[in-house]
């Protein structure tokens, strides 16, 4: 997979945490705390973003 340009950053964040959003919609039983759906979306970017630079320095900064 390719690594993400700026100009699709905002696009594929939006369309991972939907996707997410959507999965855990679909699991009505499952309960989740805050911590367990952050570490969901954040496994589900770092599967997305393989270019360590883009996550470096874009998603990571987003936590600090």
């Amino acid at each position: 997979m390719e690594a993400v340009d700026d100009r699709n950053w905002d696009i594929v964040l939006k369309q991972t945490y939907h996707e997410l959003q959507e999965t855990i919609k679909n699991r009505k039983n499952i309960k989740l705390s805050n911590e367990d759906i952050e570490a969901q979306l954040l496994g589900k970017l770092w599967e997305r973003f393989t270019d360590l630079e883009t996550l470096s320095t874009q998603l990571i900064p987003l936590y600090l």
